[in-house]
């Protein structure tokens, strides 16, 4: 069978990693997030503009480029320990 061209919210989701709930965050809130169609009684978005819309995504940078350097997972858990005793 082939693939399909449109794809329920649920699939949506699985394609974005997210939940279902973010999915209607992100066409509530997100102008590029592509549009959507009922058909029938189901909620359908393209999967090509999908797709395109994780392209776009990957595309832009990121929004925190400076990031603090992170401890190392050893110090963490030392200092844990310390307040634990």
């Amino acid at each position: 069978m082939d693939e399909p061209i449109a794809i329920s919210l649920a699939e949506c989701a699985r394609l974005l990693s997210v939940t279902r709930k973010h999915v209607y965050y992100l066409i509530a809130n997100d102008p590029d997030f592509p549009r959507t169609f009922w058909l029938g009684r189901c909620r359908r978005v393209m999967k090509s503009e999908v797709l395109q819309y994780i392209a776009n995504k990957a595309k832009r940078p990121a929004k925190f480029p400076e990031m603090v350097e992170l401890r190392a997972p050893q110090q963490r858990l030392a200092g844990r320990a310390r307040t634990l005793v």
